[in-house]
């Protein structure tokens, strides 16, 4: 009972928080669908890179990989995010704290009060300041996609090959899957390149900003 009630508890939380994209994709989902060819591909990733620079509103590209602008941008949204944790107000720092032992109530059977819900609606936004500070800066959208390839770097999804679904898959969508796993790989390899020199800066600020997974960062 005491695990149920964190689920809602839980779910209450994240439904008032804002969406993430995780921007970890599942190859087999996506093994059907027209695939590109490789000269087709580069012409997209080149004609991306040319005009991203000046336009942060919009995601990354599917198989665009990040560029130190990305990792600056990123970098920028969660410093923010870590120097608002460090200024909450006693208000909200109660909400964060007031959440916290509603999750881990030994009392299952209790309905939380009027004060306890407005303590997780608020909390949706406190344990996820950085997708507030990107919303603000309009640039959610580019954060999102970034954000995801980010976790993708820190930690990695675990996942099949899509072999599984090969008897069902026809030699042409054989082959476009093998292709997407292909360049999936090779953005990732691009995207650990230019993440590996910030990893410790951003396993710092992850530890600080999310407070969902780090209860213990809540200020004091």
């Amino acid at each position: 009972m005491h695990g149920i009630r964190v689920l809602f508890l839980c779910g209450l939380l994240l439904a008032c928080s804002c969406t993430r994209a995780r921007g970890v994709e599942d190859a087999r989902s996506v093994a059907t669908g027209t695939v590109p060819s490789r000269a087709e591909a580069a012409d997209t990733t080149k004609a991306a890179s040319q005009t991203r620079a000046a336009d942060t509103t919009q995601p990354l590209g599917e198989f665009e990989p990040l560029t130190r602008a990305d990792v600056e941008l990123y970098l920028k949204v969660m410093r923010a995010a870590a120097q608002r944790v460090k200024n909450l107000s006693a208000a909200d720092r109660d909400a964060l704290k007031a959440f916290r032992a509603m999750t881990t109530s030994r009392n299952p059977t209790q309905v939380p009060s009027a004060e306890q819900i407005a303590a997780i609606q608020r909390a949706g936004d406190l344990v996820s300041l950085d997708a507030v500070v990107a919303r603000e800066m309009g640039i959610a959208r580019r954060y999102g996609s970034i954000s995801g390839r980010v976790t993708a770097f820190i930690e990695p999804p675990m996942g099949g090959s899509g072999d599984d679904d090969a008897p069902r898959m026809t030699a042409e969508q054989k082959a476009q899957l093998k292709l997407r796993i292909e360049r999936f790989q090779q953005q990732r390899k691009l995207d650990a390149a230019t993440l590996q020199p910030h990893r410790d800066e951003i396993q710092s600020l992850q530890k600080q900003v999310n407070l969902l997974l780090h209860p213990e960062s809540i200020p004091q």
